[in-house]
């Protein structure tokens, strides 16, 4: 929780210490590892998170996933953080490696991959559905360019959050092509 609660609160470090103590206290738990990948992520460091997804999936023995993760490597280290949310979408769409429950949702994928558009009506269709997931999107770096887009500014609002006064003026810049082999 320290890790999740660190990411959104932009406290790198302390995230990333926090769920790298959870994989060495549980180096064999699969969520432990999925987790760490998450706060890798959000945090930009692309290649760590998709060699942490790798892992997990190993313990998973998920054969898929592992092909999954190596081919987005390849990807991001060759064509960058867009082509490897491009290929995770495709992933949701194929249901082809995406087993585990707290992946990102598409709405993260279409942000990461610069299609804002497709973004915003993933986040309307959740609001839509009073989706708990919701819940936090005020605060996930992965909308930080979000914050001023009046669409989303209105889709916060009637799901019931908002984005706290501290971030408003936040951009993690998170999926920049220019900065995709961290």
């Amino acid at each position: 929780m320290e890790g999740l609660v660190g990411v959104y609160a932009r406290r790198s470090n302390v995230a990333i210490d926090a769920t790298k103590r959870y994989t060495e206290l549980l180096p064999n738990l699969p969520i432990a590892h999925n987790t760490l990948a998450w706060v890798y992520f959000e945090t930009g460091h692309y290649q760590d998170a998709v060699n942490e997804w790798r892992t997990m999936a190993l313990l998973q023995n998920d054969r898929q996933r592992t092909e999954l993760e190596e081919k987005g490597l390849s990807l991001l280290r060759s064509k960058g953080i867009h082509a490897y949310a491009e290929l995770r979408l495709a992933a949701i769409e194929s249901k082809q490696g995406v087993g585990q429950l707290n992946d990102f949702s598409p709405a993260e994928w279409y942000a990461c991959a610069g299609r804002r558009d497709q973004a915003i009506a993933e986040l309307e269709r959740l609001s839509s559905a009073h989706d708990p997931y919701m819940l936090h999107v005020g605060v996930d770096p992965l909308f930080d360019s979000f914050h001023r887009d009046p669409r989303f500014v209105t889709l916060l609002a009637k799901s019931g959050v908002a984005v706290p006064a501290s971030l408003s003026d936040i951009d993690s810049h998170l999926c920049a092509q220019i900065d995709s082999n961290r």
